[in-house]
């Protein structure tokens, strides 16, 4: 009878949020749920290596801030051995990345005190993107538009070339851009 009486108040129960929700970035792919799942397990909640530091600071709560794109690479400037520099970025209004601002490095900070092993020295730099451009040709079969086939053409690169898809440090490898534009019909 409880039984009953706790499902009745649970299918009772609705929620309404008159304020949006602002900040943050696109929900996680299941690719990424299953690698930041990996990582965070392994960590036993604490950073060790640098991916754990970079699933720490992608899984951040979006309290202290939002980091879109995030690479550690060891510190070379310092006389601690187990020092790291911590690069990041995240979006602004229109979805392009730029510079974290200094509240939200603090907070990174603050955010992966708690983790960190006694002797790891963190450093929040900026990351950087650079911006590039692709020059091609295509030939199209006569039986296909010219106009709609270098659409998907160039649709096709945009997709594979998505700040998305991308991360610190991913190569740009011609010979698989120039299979993405075989695959594309006509």
């Amino acid at each position: 009878d409880n039984q009953q009486t706790v499902q009745n108040i649970q299918d009772s129960v609705r929620v309404t949020n008159p304020v949006p929700a602002t900040g943050g970035g696109p929900g996680e792919t299941i690719e990424e749920i299953r690698r930041n799942a990996q990582a965070f397990f392994a960590s036993q909640n604490r950073a060790v290596t640098a991916q754990d530091y970079k699933t720490r600071v992608l899984s951040m709560p979006s309290r202290y801030g939002s980091v879109a794109k995030a690479t550690v690479q060891p510190d070379t400037n310092i006389n601690n051995p187990l020092g790291i520099n911590l690069y990041v970025l995240g979006f602004d209004s229109n979805g392009r990345l730029v510079s974290v601002n200094d509240a939200v490095k603090e907070n990174i900070r603050e955010f992966l005190s708690q983790f960190r092993m006694l002797t790891d020295g963190v450093s929040i730099r900026d990351g950087f993107a650079i911006n590039f451009a692709v020059d091609f040709e295509i030939s199209v079969s006569s039986s296909f538009s010219k106009r709609q086939t270098k659409f998907r053409a160039i649709q096709r690169l945009q997709d594979v070339l998505s700040v998305e898809s991308m991360d610190f440090g991913d190569p740009i490898v011609i010979g698989d851009l120039i299979n993405e534009l075989r695959a594309v019909e006509g």
